[in-house]
Parts: C-alpha cells; sequence; structure tokens
C-alpha cells in the first residue's frame, strides 16, 4: 500500500509528547506497526499511552507535503491539519481509518490526508 500510503508517523500528544515520560519508553516502529515498551514501571497508565499515540498512516495532499513529510525525523515536535480518510486504489486495495483513541492493534492505525505541516 506503500503506493497510496507512503509514510507511516508514530504520534505521540498530550502526556506522550513530554519528553520526561517518554525516555522511560522504548519506540518503535515496524512493517508499518508502532509499538512501545516501558524500560521499567510505566511513568503514565498503559490507557494513557494508548489514547494519547497513534500509529498514522499519511497521504500527502501534494508534492511539497510529501517532502516535508520525508524530512521529519524522530522526536520532532510537528503540527498537522489535514482529514481522516479511507483510502483505495485503483486496484480496489483499501485501507480505513480508525476513529476512535482507545483501540489497539491491527486496524487502530489513523489514516490521514495531510494538507499542511507546521513547525513550531
Amino acid at each position: 500500500m506503500s503506493d497510496l500510503v507512503p509514510e507511516d508517523l508514530a504520534l505521540g500528544w498530550g502526556p506522550m509528547s513530554d519528553n520526561q515520560i517518554l525516555q522511560d519508553f522504548e519506540i518503535s516502529q515496524s512493517a508499518r506497526f508502532y509499538s512501545w515498551r516501558s524500560k521499567g514501571k510505566l511513568p503514565i497508565p498503559r490507557e494513557e499511552v494508548i489514547e494519547h499515540s497513534a500509529n498514522t498512516h499519511v497521504i500527502p495532499f501534494d508534492s511539497a507535503i510529501r517532502a516535508q513529510l520525508e524530512r521529519l525525523r524522530a522526536g520532532q515536535v510537528v503540527h498537522l491539519t489535514g482529514l481522516l480518510i479511507d483510502g483505495v486504489r485503483d486496484d480496489g486495495r483499501w485501507v480505513h481509518t480508525s476513529l476512535t483513541r482507545s483501540d489497539t492493534g491491527d486496524g487502530a492505525c489513523e489514516v490521514m490526508l495531510v494538507e499542511a505541516i507546521e513547525l513550531p
């Protein structure tokens, strides 16, 4: 699906964007999934981790947005503007977005059409 959804971003907000909290986690992405593991005792409740972080499949609105997405690096603060969408390729393959913050596992990813990127 990389032709339809070229990038994945592991995003965190609220407590999951706090470097004091993030230092207690190992965070990785592989095979289009985001995973986290606590290095010890969880610094915040598990539910807060789930509700304040996501693997987001991003679809750039245009080539300029695509170039900006490709330049993003781990740990960077970013503000994305866009829409959650379901994507369908010409051959009928599809990807659906999650519309809830409390889900996990396969099918829990958001799919976002990114219309603008702001780097504070």
